[in-house]
């Protein structure tokens, strides 16, 4: 009489599933279950739908957009990045944060998208209007970038939006965050005020200036690797969750195919014998995309 096999334990069982699904060996003629192309066709789908799904419900818009983005986490993330640098950190000023508030209403009720308005108004008409006497002063634009971090990663990409944020001679920032629709499509803008009074310079050094010295930063494209930053600044947890899980599935793809030779003679002389590779490339191609996707902004 046969001797009955021990019956697995939950662990045992649960040991035994993994490994069928993660590592490559005979039981499961070295495709790990999470390398093949139905469970990657699965994985694909739902982790491309879900944090849309999640964001749609949550926000309203597939990228989530509703702002994460207030004047102190930019105030913090500005100072961050002057701090990387060795520069004295900016201080919150009222009167800029009002100069910047009025320029991102005029935008949006005048329906423009620069920093002189079609009218010929330019960004230090606001500085004056809110009261603030400026020696210096200077204006950064962001538009439909849904964090902090994403917009200064932005600017810090931009050469003159870097130049702007990174000045020694500002000593204040005002920011302003309005949302509403610009040019027929919702927007959120981010508006940045830089300057130093004229106090701080002393009246010698004011009488030198011909003019209050101003710079705006022109707006432009920004490069692939500077898209991928903000992107990566820009997720949300569900969708930095599904890139961590497409990773993982591109290194069980990648383990796989370290084991190509020991694959069924079928599968060995036909192209399914690299399958590792494609699925790893397609894995990270997918996640870049993901990064992507959250990449949107405009300066």
């Amino acid at each position: 009489m046969s001797k009955k096999p021990k019956a697995e334990s939950k662990r045992q069982r649960a040991h035994r599933k993994a490994k069928l699904f993660f590592v490559p060996h005979r039981h499961n003629e070295y495709r790990p279950h999470a390398s093949r192309s139905a469970v990657l066709l699965v994985a694909f789908l739902f982790l491309f739908a879900a944090p849309l799904l999640q964001n749609l419900v949550q926000t309203g818009s597939v990228l989530g957009r509703s702002s994460q983005i207030s004047a102190q986490t930019l105030l913090d993330a500005t100072n961050g990045a002057r701090d990387k640098q060795g520069i004295a950190g900016l201080a919150a000023n009222q009167q800029l944060g009002a100069a910047a508030q009025l320029k991102a209403q005029d935008m949006l009720e005048n329906q423009y998208w620069a920093h002189v308005s079609d009218e010929g108004t330019e960004p230090w008409h606001w500085v004056e209007e809110s009261g603030y006497k400026y020696a210096v002063a200077g204006e950064n634009l962001a538009k439909n970038f849904s964090t902090a971090d994403a917009v200064v990663t932005a600017w810090m990409s931009s050469p003159e939006h870097r130049k702007n944020m990174l000045d020694t001679a500002y000593s204040d920032v005002g920011f302003a965050i309005a949302e509403g629709e610009l040019q027929g499509r919702p927007a959120t803008i981010v508006v940045a005020m830089y300057g130093a009074e004229q106090a701080a310079f002393g009246e010698a050094v004011v009488q030198a200036f011909s003019q209050p010295a101003m710079l705006t930063a022109h707006q432009g494209p920004l490069s692939f690797a500077a898209r991928v930053g903000i992107g990566l600044h820009s997720l949300t947890p569900t969708a930095l969750a599904s890139i961590f899980l497409l990773g993982v599935l591109s290194i069980v793809s990648l383990v796989a195919h370290a084991y190509r030779k020991k694959l069924p003679l079928p599968i060995r002389q036909s192209w399914r014998k690299h399958h590792g590779v494609y699925k790893a490339v397609a894995a990270l191609g997918m996640a870049v995309f993901i990064i992507l996707l959250y990449s949107g902004g405009q300066l």
